[in-house]
């Protein structure tokens, strides 16, 4: 997992940090639907504005 000091891959998350400035895990949940009492629910939240600069840093696919 990318930025996860437990769980990622330390070489990768100190690159990461070094060119696209990642100071933290990048873990997003965009969407998530589910159904409480009966009633479904959904909630979304738009990826947050560092981690939207880190995939511009990074560049197309």
């Amino acid at each position: 997992m990318v930025g996860d000091a437990q769980h990622g891959h330390e070489a990768t998350n100190r690159h990461m940090e070094e060119t696209c400035a990642l100071d933290r895990t990048f873990l997003h949940c965009k969407r998530i639907d589910i159904e409480l009492d009966g009633v479904r629910q959904v909630l979304e939240a738009p990826l947050p504005a560092d981690l939207t600069l880190v995939l511009d840093r990074l560049g197309p696919p």
